[in-house]
């Protein structure tokens, strides 16, 4: 299973939710939508056309369009997780069990019963591209709030993607490129992020052009009094799924500003490949890829051990981890400058789904930047309960933090100062299995 830690976040956590764009399930089981009232329906196609002109693309005519309850939503999610085959819920689970295993999440954090359902109460509407659906979710009304108006911008613009750019084959033709299988590249995350980036985008001109220069102003008045929903989900987690409403505007917003609509079109065809891309666009416009390849699964070479899933550890990911644990934004700035590439691996004893391992491999740009990252995880280590001492000229420098997060954990530095990697466990025996002989 391939995934990248921000997608295992954003993607198993949003497993069938996911913010706007369903991309799970099938279009037979997706729960059957209440048409729009014929005069909210011309309101809408207002808002449609108006975003398709904005946008420089074709209206999709043919999209289903119609709302779904809260309800109606959480009880579709439920469903789906409820449907898993087994080995995709184990997978599930260990990710979970990952998550918690390095400080990410609480320990017992499940998506299924602490995060699903209560993402449904803040889910505003989606677009469904598999099935060509855009959904409202709530109730019909005579009059759109300005929170709904934006939320149909936002889809719309999925819908007109989708109607111009074929938004399931751009993913399948990515995924199955060379690079994406050597581990050059993450282009399913990728993809998603321009997509969210270009969707967001696009709403906020709308809504300066339509609601003026003041709509943020505006939206704050109009929610003034709205009773706060109760969804508090782990900071790790809000800044996995953040990542595409924020540093990805920005990155579309850069590619916009420099060619306009014809730039951004173009990204479609030539996708960034890293979250690094997006994060320093100079280095999508040069190409530049992670410098390292994945390295080889060891699943072969265990016994009744099995690989679950594995994924690119972007840059993105570094700063997340390292500002989850810490709490200090320049220190993971620091820690993930520089990033060259970075793996993560996830296996789990087949005997018993308890018993994790977990794999983390980087390289950086210079030995600077290998210097500083470590600087960086002195701190990681520290937020453990660990303290690191003087590991200089050491191989392998072990510890446990066993009191909250029942963790074994081993950084193993290379002779080549610019590679580093991370091993965790959730005992012993385990460590042992994927530590370098001697």
């Amino acid at each position: 299973m391939r995934k990248s830690i921000v997608t295992i976040a954003v993607a198993l956590g949003l497993m069938l939710l996911s913010a706007c764009l369903g991309s799970s399930g099938g279009e037979d089981d997706f729960p059957e939508l209440t048409p729009f009232p014929p005069a909210m329906e011309e309101r809408l196609h207002e808002i449609r056309d108006k975003v398709a002109e904005i946008r420089g693309l074709t209206v999709h005519e043919e999209a289903l369009e119609g709302l779904l309850t809260t309800e109606t939503l959480q009880e579709y999610g439920r469903g789906q997780f409820a449907a898993l085959e087994d080995e995709e819920a184990e997978e599930v689970e260990t990710a979970e069990a990952m998550m918690a295993l390095l400080g990410l999440v609480p320990p017992g954090y499940t998506y299924a019963e602490d995060y699903a359902d209560d993402s449904a109460e803040i889910i505003a509407g989606l677009y469904y591209f598999e099935a060509d659906r855009l959904v409202l979710v709530g109730e019909a009304s005579a009059e759109l709030s300005l929170a709904d108006e934006l939320t149909l911008a936002h889809e719309y613009v999925h819908s007109v993607q989708d109607w111009e750019f074929g938004l399931d084959t751009v993913f399948d033709e990515w995924l199955e490129s060379q690079m994406e299988e050597d581990g050059y590249s993450s282009y399913g995350e990728m993809l998603q992020c321009l997509i969210e980036g270009d969707a967001e985008l696009t709403q906020r001109l709308y809504a300066e052009e339509v609601l003026g220069a003041d709509w943020q102003d505006q939206l704050a008045a109009e929610s003034a009094g709205d009773e706060p929903v109760d969804f508090d989900p782990p900071e790790f987690l809000v800044r996995s799924i953040s990542f595409n409403y924020g540093d990805c505007v920005l990155f579309v917003e850069a590619l916009y500003e420099d060619g306009g609509w014809d730039a951004v079109n173009a990204a479609y065809e030539d996708p960034p490949a890293t979250q690094e891309q997006v994060l320093e666009v100079e280095k999508y416009k040069e190409g530049e890829l992670a410098s390292r390849p994945k390295p080889d699964s060891l699943e072969d070479e265990l016994d009744g051990w099995s690989e679950a899933f594995e994924g690119q550890f972007g840059a993105f990911d570094v700063f997340n981890y390292v500002v989850t644990r810490t709490g200090d934004p320049t220190f993971a700035v620091i820690g993930a400058f520089g990033w060259g590439s970075g793996w993560i691996r996830t296996y789990s004893d087949d005997s018993d789904a308890s018993r994790i391992a977990v794999d983390i491999t980087f390289s950086w740009d210079s030995a600077a930047d290998y210097i500083e990252f470590l600087g960086a995880f002195i701190l990681v280590l520290e937020s453990y309960g660990v303290n690191p001492g003087e590991f200089e000229g050491e191989d392998v420098f072990r510890w446990t933090a066993l009191e909250e997060y029942g963790q074994h954990g081993a950084l193993i530095l290379d002779e080549d100062t610019t590679r580093t990697q991370i091993l965790f466990a959730t005992d012993e025996e385990a460590l042992e299995m994927f530590l370098p002989a001697d």
